[in-house]
């Protein structure tokens, strides 16, 4: 890792379950003397960080942190913040605002330039929101533009399992990412420890999802493997994380999965 931070931008592409999150907390986020933000696409994950024992730390707007599953005023390091990219996006919307047309990007720049380091995390995400919502004033296309150009002297970078939508903008308009370095994890090159795909089940009743926790339960608690459950519906994820919770396995929710 140290010979990846010498770089100054950069992109990092690993699977699902490699711990890119994990890496953030502990690899990049331990200089007490600096300021980091943690950026993601959704409020559930932004909470999941804020409970996680491996990053603490607090809201950028709201000033609170979770501890044992209850908003709590902030008593993390101040030095490490987190937004949703519609936050961040909408911070920079808000300095649009209030500035001059030949101050805004000085404006940006400055607000950007307070932070070390920032963490784009579920990177790919960002872009498809911003094309999902591809309006001039959209918070997403605002955050998108402020992140992936070299503009300050803080270091940026973007974490993703995928970076094919990351390659299409970068074909649809010049000079994108030019700043930045993509490290790619292969497996066959970089073996990932926290990550195999070991089984694939299609799982059809609840019955099944116990089965299957029964089954592993050794791999999970004694090995620290994961499972990811994908499913379509809310009401799903919410009874399989209570059968998870009779097993005392640590759930993290994002759109469509539950994360083990």
């Amino acid at each position: 890792w140290r010979d990846i931070l010498s770089h100054k931008n950069l992109i990092i592409n690993a699977p699902c379950g490699a711990g890119k999150t994990y890496f953030a907390g502990k690899s990049l986020f331990i200089d007490q003397d600096k300021k980091y933000l943690y950026l993601c696409n959704t409020k559930n994950l932004e909470d999941s960080v804020l409970m996680s024992e491996d990053i603490i730390a607090t809201t950028y707007n709201d000033n609170y942190t979770i501890k044992k599953g209850e908003r709590v005023p902030n008593i993390g390091r101040p030095n490490i913040r987190t937004m949703t990219f519609a936050g961040f996006g909408k911070k920079i919307q808000d300095i649009i605002k209030v500035s001059g047309v030949f101050e805004q990007a000085e404006y940006i720049k400055k607000f950007i330039s307070q932070f070390d380091i920032i963490v784009v995390d579920e990177a790919h995400a960002l872009i498809d929101y911003k094309n999902i919502y591809s309006k001039d004033t959209n918070v997403y296309k605002l955050a998108f533009e402020s992140l992936c150009r070299k503009n300050t002297d803080t270091k940026i970078i973007w974490m993703t399992a995928t970076t094919d939508i990351l390659k299409k903008e970068q074909d649809k308009y010049e000079n994108l990412f030019k700043d930045f370095e993509l490290i790619k994890f292969d497996e066959k090159i970089h073996p990932i420890k926290h990550y195999s795909n070991k089984r694939l089940a299609y799982i059809y009743n609840y019955s099944d999802v116990v089965l299957a926790f029964k089954e592993y339960k050794g791999a999970f608690k004694d090995f620290y493997e994961k499972t990811l459950i994908y499913t379509s519906q809310i009401s799903n994820m919410k009874k399989i994380e209570e059968i998870a919770n009779t097993f005392d396995y640590l759930t993290l929710k994002t759109n469509g999965e539950v994360i083990l």
